[in-house]
């Protein structure tokens, strides 16, 4: 399996708020540089530089923030598709899924912190026949320890080799049900990464929230096209603001997980980052 086949769909959204004040609502996380040369946006593309051209999901007011990261590692997008109005993750992925044909999708958050991606992509590539077959995959992280900052995931029985169906989610636990699942070897930390194909997307949303869908395929036919941009139209903010969890992996039964062993974080807090950027 190739990975110059999967478009990766990378969610560049946030409010600016998680990292104050270094982060802001016109710089939002993404485009902070922490502890490299490079902005967590393109440290993530750079992770799926051998994958087809990215399809990145943003705030229209930050499209020439994203274009300037692009241009400053040589990538160029297959598309940006602009949100007029933030709705979170799964009209996200809707709008990525219904711009695309039947491409595999790499569902990828913009701004964590992967130590040693080429684990990440080597799972992926093992994951890639489930996600022609119509499967959607996540990736799970191994847990180092107890966080309660993390949502996770408990691995239910193996599908094929190295592939588990998703027994349920859990988001983020108090500290001693942390402790008592990391203990039991069954949870992963949930990256949000997944593979799924563009026609699985639009198949599963629609059965599990058609309404969010319809508004979502509205707004991207009523789209304005501008170069790679395609702003979405005013029915994108009827969507309500929906995880892709919520809306679909903890729906679903066609969800898989993939557990991996990666050095990882979202850096959502600034210890966080202390501790892993900085260590």
């Amino acid at each position: 399996m190739q990975l110059d086949t999967i478009v990766p769909v990378v969610l560049c959204g946030g409010a600016g708020w998680r990292l104050r004040p270094l982060s802001r609502p016109d710089c939002p996380k993404p485009f902070l540089k922490i502890g490299s040369r490079y902005s967590m946006l393109q440290e993530t593309l750079l992770r799926v530089r051998d994958c087809a051209p990215p399809v990145l999901v943003l705030n229209s007011l930050l499209r020439r923030r994203a274009e300037n990261d692009l241009a400053g590692i040589g990538v160029s997008p297959r598309s940006l598709i602009l949100e007029p109005w933030g709705r979170n993750t799964a009209p996200a992925l809707a709008a990525a899924a219904a711009s695309l044909d039947n491409d595999l999708m790499l569902v990828l958050p913009s701004d964590h912190w992967i130590k040693n991606p080429d684990a990440l992509m080597d799972a992926v590539k093992m994951a890639m026949p489930m996600a022609r077959d119509g499967w959607i995959v996540s990736f799970g992280i191994r847990p180092r320890r107890a966080n309660t900052g993390f949502g996770y995931i408990r691995r239910g029985p193996v599908i094929c080799d190295g592939i588990h169906r998703i027994d349920r989610f859990v988001e983020k636990p108090p500290r001693n049900m942390a402790r008592i699942m990391v203990r039991s070897g069954t949870f992963d930390w949930n990256s949000g990464i997944f593979l799924l194909s563009a026609a699985t997307a639009r198949r599963e949303l629609a059965r599990f929230e058609p309404e969010m869908m319809k508004a979502v395929q509205e707004a991207v036919e009523q789209g304005v096209r501008d170069g790679t941009g395609l702003t979405l139209g005013a029915r994108f903010e009827t969507c309500m603001s929906l995880s892709i969890d919520k809306a679909l992996m903890e729906c679903s039964d066609r969800a898989l997980v993939v557990p991996v062993d990666l050095e990882w974080s979202d850096l959502g807090t600034w210890p966080a980052v202390m501790q892993k950027v900085f260590a």
